[in-house]
């Protein structure tokens, strides 16, 4: 009787061609690749230039003062820039329609100045004006990171898609924290203000080429076009 009440068990129905099991592990298309490469540009990038001042900041401020408590200070300006400008860049990035999209204004807004504080801290002679170029960098890197950081739903096609940008953006997040580590301190010993100018020239390059690239793909960066997320919203309307 037990095994007549085993067979009357019902079973989960299999798929009779498979597609669930093999679009999770699907490669990817070369448009795809060629997309989450593009993407990633800007991440390492703005990981070499945050992680060259998160890292040699301190030894500029050592020149002015021996109080590690302005000096962590100073640093930590980061970390309450982080807590407040992301969350108004991002909102702010959701609302504005432009003819190059809510995002790209930002990216280019925080990268430009962004790239001069990180020249100008370098060359800075007095504890009060690193303190200054060193807030003035960190608000305009969170300005651009975050609406850029939004891209990524709005020019990806997929959940599967997204799903792998997030392994490459950390292989590139990687890539430009390790180059700033490795050598920074080799261009600091050089000059002092070595680290800081080649960081903002990588920002500046890799962001202007960044843009580039993406004015003159046919990526949906138009007015009111939000990609996966526009996608989303008109199927849950309909």
């Amino acid at each position: 009787m037990s095994s007549t009440i085993q067979d009357q068990t019902p079973t989960a129905e299999e798929p009779k061609d498979g597609s669930s099991r093999a679009s999770s592990g699907r490669t990817l298309r070369s448009e795809e690749r060629r997309r989450l490469a593009v993407l990633a540009m800007p991440t390492t990038a703005l990981a070499l230039a945050i992680t060259v001042v998160s890292t040699y900041l301190g030894e500029i401020a050592r020149r002015y003062t021996h109080s590690t408590a302005l000096i962590g200070v100073i640093v930590g300006s980061e970390g309450i820039m982080a807590l407040w400008i992301p969350l108004l860049a991002g909102a702010w990035s959701d609302r504005l329609r432009t003819r190059i999209g809510g995002r790209l204004p930002f990216l280019v807004a925080g990268a430009i100045p962004a790239t001069a504080a990180l020249v100008v801290i370098g060359f800075l002679h007095s504890l009060l004006a690193v303190a200054i170029g060193a807030s003035a960098f960190f608000a305009f890197y969170f300005i651009a990171y975050e609406p850029y950081r939004a891209l990524y739903p709005d020019l990806l096609d997929s959940d599967e898609v997204a799903a792998r940008a997030q392994s490459t953006q950390a292989v590139a997040r990687g890539i430009g924290t390790g180059a700033a580590l490795l050598g920074g301190g080799l261009l600091l010993s050089v000059a002092r203000p070595l680290p800081f100018v080649v960081a903002a020239a990588v920002l500046l390059a890799v962001v202007g080429t960044f843009v580039t690239v993406l004015l003159g793909a046919a990526f949906p960066l138009g007015a009111g076009s939000h990609g996966r997320r526009a996608r989303s919203c008109a199927s849950c309307r309909s």
